[in-house]
């Protein structure tokens, strides 16, 4: 049920954690501006709350791009992972869909 999911900012998150996160990173603009995206501690506190699955939705192009060596450290290691793509699939053990 919706009640055990949990949605909030990554500044509010910190000292928590769960067995999932879906993290939205959606930024999209011609100037490569990632905003608070550029701050190593909030960059942490998104990447380390997940006891078992982590999902990144975003654009990696325009992060790793923005000047900023931790987004293109994380690109590289993505990359070299093949944990990159374009979707992300989701199905229901329920109903088998």
């Amino acid at each position: 049920s919706l009640d055990r999911v949990h949605i909030t900012t990554v500044d509010n998150y910190q000292g928590e954690e769960n067995d999932i996160i879906i993290l939205s990173l959606v930024r999209n603009n011609r100037i490569k501006s990632v905003g608070f995206l550029r701050t190593p501690n909030r960059v942490c506190v998104a990447l380390s709350r997940a006891r078992h699955g982590l999902f990144l939705l975003g654009n990696i192009r325009l992060l790793a791009g923005s000047g900023s060596k931790l987004w293109l450290y994380v690109q590289n290691v993505l990359n070299k992972n093949g944990e990159l793509g374009k979707e992300l699939t989701l199905r229901c053990d329920r109903h088998h869909q």
